[in-house]
């Protein structure tokens, strides 16, 4: 599998080349016959986009150097040994890119002004980027990540345990701190527990972690999940200033986990996190749908305009009972839309206007649209 984040997703969509090619197709993981049936697959859709390249006189030097460039994977074993569940292939005269992602894409190709990239955010839409801190008195950790990567960040005032927060008191001190039995004095009993008071050590330790970690998350105001065990975790609750700490934590010493093993067991708690802003777009549709129907709109044509005039704050779209872009070719585009030249998918660009001027954009299958169109734009204005 490949990484595909935001930053690929923007990068794809600053392509202005005029002449884009965006292919998508099924993959399987495993090698043999079926990555020969996926090898077969690319050579006919790469046919199918020199057909149209032809058809619309855009056979370049430039994009047919590209077409070169990806035929350079039919042949390739060691590249069909290392799929995932759907590639995506991209080429303009300005750039070259191929996603192996675990989505069964549908299969298609299309030329276009710009990068087809709905299908993508199938993948996208239900990630979300999140942080991890991962606290216990002999380590602490502050991780980065999202439901296919995760990396450490190395804040300049986190301390990495109590003692090097607390390096300026005696070690003797601290160690007998540490290691008090339950019931004995150096030892907190957590949130629950309200006939003691937390360890002055301690307390001074939780808040010498939490100001730098709240610090940095301020300023990309992403959830924190907490992993940790009482009584530091319930401490660190208590003295907390973030308002994204998410209530459910994973629970016990993480000390011995690896930070991959942190990531798989946050994204679960996650994960209904992602799925909160498809909900709030449908919710405000259907409202405005109400009060204020000149601030939706489920027509395509309409959607375009109002995204190039960035008037687009969500679009929920979906490609219909057929499942790709090909049926909104089919049913959005006239004649009028159709030159030598230019071809231009209504639907497709207006998902790209609607990012590019910093709207959402959110896929949806039919049955799930707040309206029986295939697109659903809420307006800012």
């Amino acid at each position: 599998m490949d990484l595909f984040s935001r930053t690929d997703l923007e990068q794809l969509l600053e392509d202005d080349s005029g002449v884009c090619l965006s292919l998508y197709m099924p993959t399987h993981r495993r090698a043999g016959r079926e990555a020969r049936q996926d090898s077969l697959r690319l050579k006919n859709l790469l046919e199918a986009a020199e057909q149209r390249l032809a058809a619309l006189k855009r056979r370049s030097p430039e994009i047919m150097q590209k077409l070169r460039w990806a035929r350079s994977f039919l042949n390739d074993e060691d590249f069909w040994k290392h799929q995932s569940l759907g590639l995506a292939l991209f080429a303009s005269p300005q750039t070259t890119r191929y996603y192996r992602l675990p989505v069964r894409f549908s299969e298609s190709v299309a030329v276009d002004r710009r990068f087809h990239v709905g299908p993508l955010l199938n993948f996208l839409t239900d990630n979300l980027p999140f942080h991890i801190l991962a606290i216990s008195q002999k380590h602490v950790r502050l991780l980065s990540a999202d439901r296919q990567t995760v990396q450490q960040l190395h804040l300049k005032d986190l301390p990495d345990s109590l003692a090097a927060a607390l390096w300026y008191k005696e070690p003797e001190k601290l160690l007998q701190m540490r290691s008090s039995a339950p019931g004995t004095p150096g030892s907190y009993h957590g949130e629950g527990d309200d006939t003691r008071e937390p360890d002055v050590d301690v307390l001074e330790f939780v808040r010498a972690v939490e100001g730098p970690v709240t610090a940095h998350l301020q300023r990309h105001q992403t959830p924190l999940i907490l992993a940790g065990s009482q009584p530091t975790t319930g401490l660190y609750r208590r003295v907390n200033s973030y308002n994204r700490l998410v209530d459910a934590g994973i629970e016990g010493s993480p000390d011995e986990l690896t930070d991959q093993e942190l990531q798989e067991r946050a994204w679960p708690l996650i994960e209904p996190l992602a799925h909160q802003p498809v909900e709030g777009a449908k919710g405000s549709f259907s409202r405005l749908s109400a009060i204020a129907p000149k601030r939706v709109s489920a027509d395509v044509a309409e959607a375009l305009k109002a995204a190039r005039e960035g008037r687009v704050d969500s679009l929920l779209f979906s490609y219909g009972t057929g499942g790709r872009p090909a049926a909104a070719f089919r049913e959005h585009l006239g004649p009028e839309h159709l030159t030598a030249d230019v071809y231009e998918d209504l639907l497709e660009a207006a998902i790209s206007e609607t990012l590019r001027r910093g709207g959402q954009a959110f896929p949806l299958s039919q049955a799930d649209m707040p309206t029986d169109s295939t697109v659903a734009a809420v307006m800012r204005y």
